[in-house]
C-alpha cells in the first residue's frame, strides 16, 4: 500500500507484503541481554510475536546452516568427494567433513 506524501519532497511510504497489517503491544516474559523479566513486545493479528532484529538474524543463520547441511549430504549421496563438495559450496574441506560426521 502506498500513501500520499505530505510534501512533494517526501517519498511515498511503502508497506511490504511481509509486514503484518495489524500489530499490537503485549507482554512477553523472558530473557533479553542477560536480564530476566517482563518485556513489551510487538505481536501480529495472529498472536505471533514479532522477532527482534537479533532474533531474526539467529533464525536465518539456523535456517541457512540446515540448508547447507542438507546440500552437503545430498551432494555426498550423489557421489561427490569432500573436496568437490567444498569447491561447489565454497566451503573448506574441514567444514564439509564436520557436516558429514554423525
Amino acid at each position: 500500500m502506498v500513501t500520499t506524501p505530505t510534501r512533494k519532497s517526501d517519498p511515498p511510504a511503502v508497506q511490504l507484503d511481509a509486514e503484518p497489517d495489524v500489530v499490537f503491544l503485549g507482554v512477553w516474559e523472558g530473557v533479553r541481554h542477560d536480564r530476566s523479566g517482563l518485556w513489551l513486545r510487538w505481536w501480529d493479528e495472529n498472536n505471533q510475536m514479532l522477532l527482534w532484529g537479533a532474533e531474526l538474524i539467529e533464525q536465518e543463520r539456523g535456517r541457512a546452516e540446515r540448508t547447507q547441511t542438507k546440500a552437503v549430504i545430498k551432494l555426498k549421496e550423489m557421489g561427490l568427494s569432500a573436496e568437490q563438495i567444498a569447491a561447489t559450496l565454497d566451503l573448506s574441506v574441514e567444514q564439509v567433513r564436520q557436516q558429514l560426521e554423525p
